[in-house]
């Protein structure tokens, strides 16, 4: 045994030793210390096996000679020998990696100019994701936990603790944003993702058709995915997707060696490198974690039905079962200890968390909707090409089911499809790969052809996956898979992200596909030239420019230069009061890093909190301003171009429906600036024609009611009033926001959907009274004297008989699930 293995298995068992004694912090750190061994042997056995790394001495002989040499490559070229194929043949690995990053230089061309001033990219969750590391900085230097959030959704805070932060941000965080400084660091990371996005997918395609032209185009394809540019635009751990096809390669390689498998050095090798590639992947985001989990299983599926069909012997196949078992408990032993404490969290989470309320852990199910993929969203260009953009545009706009084109800009590419469907032909028609005027280096013919149906029929599947989770045909609802996973792991809700996996498969075809054409082509000259000509096309497929996207942080006003002289410890609320995950509340956070400030603003969608907050959103009600006063606010920000502007900063408009813009925010009052008057309780403090602050001076409110789990939004049933429906286990906060206990009587009317039911009525957990609701007409309750300590009391509102589909019993089309009809609670302290 050697001692880097001694090494390793000693970390690795300190690591669990640390874990079993509660210490996840020095095990965490210990374990990643095992595997960054694992990981340099990976790096240093690709070397062996790709040749990645290029000598010093060699790199620079050549470039010295094709600087002295360089008139004579331009003016005395043969058809069969110009600079191009002369540079390409000395080292090819120089020229790929001169050519990615020459592609990734020519899309992020303006950060070569501005690494330190401004981020490639677009305003909205780019001041998101510089805030949390401003924070970050922040708390260390003042001595707080970073995971306890006290600048935002004050008086109560943000408490991360649990929640699963991205293991490879924190070392990025750790050893590049401290040296490097906010704007250069995220610089690097994009550029990165360009450039190892094309050469790991080189590497995969490469390894499939041993034709090295076939891998370049193929990784200029994956890298310049229309998917990867629109999330480099906001989301930089969602744009960080060059892990991906790096597994996709681990994963090839460790079921396609199964022959070599009695040597377990090689076993052993192949699985590390899975495990390590599977780390890196979830490490960097766990949506994607969770995606190449599905991605892989369905993968070993497609690919034992197909070596089925080769009738393989029993040894192999325990072989692979083997492999598998070896990695899969090394992916759980190496990720468990980063996620023990979110899996932890989601397991104690009480029961009857809603399918239609979002929380920290369980996203909205209607939002699925919303966040998933249709056919058309991999065939239509972008909206922001250059040439066709506007045209796609008008297009897009015609359609009543597109939101968010940030998730739904999944476009292939037409050459990418047509290379792939030249596969596809070449695997339907079962002919000979090796058939082929060019005879130096013939494809594999059987190897090839299990590889077209294996991710041909992955990025079908893919796809499947990517859509709503239920559709209408003839009238009929089918279900697809992100309706079942939503019930499972409701913590996902954009399905439409699988489309970077599609866009995979069909970088792999079309580099099957393109290998086959160089196959029939005689020279080396005209193959380069295709070559050429085939990334050219493509780069003006994706092209996202003119304009470059570059962004920075807002510019400061006058008004935040006059907060930040102001008291610490202020509490201020900034309107339009829009959730935590909504774009202009960025705005708001980068304003913070100046003023310093605590807000109001900050509640994670789902949560108490947020509840909270939706009772505030309209500042012109008086009681509004009480309800902001006992929470400590002491001033309120009205911004008047915000209102103005709506929902989506202008940048992003173009990137949202209107529907989307229109319908889902009462926050910003039908784009009209609140009317407030000072007798209401509110001091103005400073005017201008973009904002005005006021001053809280009304009287506190004693008691903050907030409608909070299960229990649906108020809608207007015209003479009959205003009605919320709730599921069968909804919750009612009461906030007592004094220091006495407060004696108060609740009024309410219910009525029963469909049949009747039982409402069995609790506070704090316990039962107060069971009611019997009817369908026949609205029952009158008052609920018996009850007290309400100080801070956060809980109305829990039980339906035993459970609930009723909606759309099952009218055919409506209305997908909610429901028990109760709830009117207003009317509540009078005694």
């Amino acid at each position: 045994m050697s001692l880097g293995t001694k090494v390793f298995i000693v970390l690795l068992l300190l690591g669990v030793l640390f874990f079993l004694l509660n210490k996840e912090d020095v095990a965490d750190w210990l374990v990643v210390a095992a595997f960054g061994l694992v990981f340099i042997a990976l790096l240093v056995e690709l070397e062996r096996e790709f040749h990645l790394l290029v000598r010093t001495k060699k790199s620079l002989q050549l470039i010295y000679n094709l600087i002295r040499r360089a008139p004579g490559y331009f003016t005395k070229a043969t058809p069969k020998q110009n600079w191009l194929t002369t540079f390409s043949s000395a080292h090819p690995r120089l020229a790929l990696c001169s050519l990615f990053l020459l592609v990734t230089f020519i899309f992020l061309l303006p950060l070569l100019f501005q690494m330190q001033s401004a981020v490639y990219g677009l305003p909205g969750d780019t001041w998101s994701s510089m805030w949390w590391q401003w924070w970050k900085d922040y708390a260390q230097e003042n001595n707080l936990d970073y995971l306890k959030v006290s600048l935002v959704n004050a008086p109560f805070g943000l408490d991360n603790t649990g929640f699963p932060f991205q293991v490879l941000q924190i070392l990025a965080y750790d050893y590049l944003y401290k040296a490097a400084g906010p704007y250069l660091y995220r610089n690097i990371l994009t550029l990165l993702s360009f450039f190892l996005s094309a050469l790991f997918t080189y590497m995969l395609v490469h390894y499939l058709t041993r034709s090295r032209l076939a891998g370049a185009v193929s990784g200029v394809v994956f890298a310049l995915a229309t998917y990867h540019l629109f999330h480099a635009y906001q989301h930089l751990d969602l744009a960080n997707i060059q892990w991906i096809p790096l597994f996709a390669l681990s994963l090839v390689k460790l079921v396609s060696e199964v022959e070599h498998y009695s040597d377990w050095k090689k076993l052993l090798k192949n699985v590390a490198f899975c495990t390590v590639s599977y780390a890196l992947v979830i490490f960097e985001n766990y949506y994607y974690g969770y995606m190449v989990a599905i991605f892989s299983l369905i993968f070993l599926l497609i690919y034992l039905i197909y070596r089925s069909t080769w009738k393989l012997p029993q040894y192999h196949g325990k072989k692979i079962a083997i492999a598998l078992v070896l990695t899969l408990l090394l992916v759980t032993i190496v990720v468990l200890p980063f996620i023990y404490g979110y899996v932890k969290t989601f397991a104690a989470q009480p029961e009857g968390i809603s399918s239609q309320k979002p929380t920290a852990y369980s996203r909205v199910y209607p939002q699925l909707f919303f966040f998933s993929a249709h056919l058309r969203d991999y065939y239509l260009p972008p909206v922001d090409h250059p040439l066709w953009g506007g045209g796609v545009e008008r297009i897009v706009s015609k359609f009543k089911d597109y939101d968010n084109l940030f998730e739904n800009t999944l476009f292939l590419g037409y050459l990418p499809l047509l290379l792939t469907a030249l596969a596809l032909v070449r695997f339907w028609r079962g002919g000979s790969w090796r058939n082929s005027p060019n005879k130096k280096t013939p494809l594999p013919d059987q190897n090839l052809r299990r590889w077209t149906f294996t991710f041909a029929l992955l990025a079908l599947v893919m796809v499947v996956f990517s859509a709503p989770p239920v559709s209408r045909f003839f009238g009929i609802p089918v279900y697809f898979p992100s309706h079942l996973l939503h019930k499972l792991f409701p913590m996902f809700r954009v399905y439409a992200r699988f489309g970077i996996l599609v866009m995979l498969c069909v970088a792999v075809l079309t580099g099957i596909g393109l290998a086959y054409l160089l196959q029939r082509i005689r020279t080396a000259h005209h193959r380069s030239i295709l070559v050429a000509i085939i990334i050219g096309v493509v780069m003006l497929e994706f092209a996202n420019f003119p304009p470059y996207r570059t962004t920075r942080d807002p510019e400061v006003s006058e008004f935040y230069q006059w907060l930040a002289a102001q008291p610490q410890d202020v509490v201020m609320a900034e309107y339009p009061l829009v959730s935590f995950e909504e774009p202009q509340t960025y705005q708001y956070l980068s304003y913070q890093k100046f003023h310093q400030k605590r807000l109001f603003n900050g509640a994670v969608l789902g949560t108490v909190y947020d509840s909270i907050r939706k009772e505030l959103v309209d500042i012109s009600r008086p009681e509004t301003v009480s309800f902001l006063k006992s929470l400590g606010v002491r001033y309120i920000i009205i911004h008047k171009d915000l209102y103005l502007e709506g929902p989506i900063p202008r940048p992003l408009q173009r990137y949202y429906s209107t529907r989307y813009q229109d319908e889902f925010f009462p926050e910003f009052n039908k784009n009209q600036p609140p009317s407030i008057e000072e007798k209401s309780g509110l001091k103005l403090v400073w005017f201008s024609s973009e904002l005005s602050a006021y001053e809280v001076t009304a009287k506190p409110s004693p008691l903050i009611l907030a409608y909070h789990m299960n229990i649906g939004e108020e809608e207007d049933w015209g003479e009959e009033g205003l009605w919320r429906w709730m599921e069968n286990n909804g919750e009612i906060l009461l906030f007592n926001t004094t220091n006495n206990p407060l004696s108060t009587k609740v009024e309410f009317k219910a009525g029963s959907f469909h049949i009747d039911r039982h409402l069995e009525i609790y506070l704090n957990n316990k039962l107060i009274t069971t009611i019997l609701v009817n369908t026949a007409r609205m029952k009158e309750i008052e609920l018996p004297a009850i007290s309400l300590k100080p801070g956060m009391n809980f109305l829990r509102l039980y339906a035993p008989e459970g609930t009723q589909n909606i759309d099952q019993v009218l055919q409506s089309g209305d997908l909610r699930d429901v028990s109760i009809c709830l009117s207003p609670l009317r509540i009078t302290l005694k």
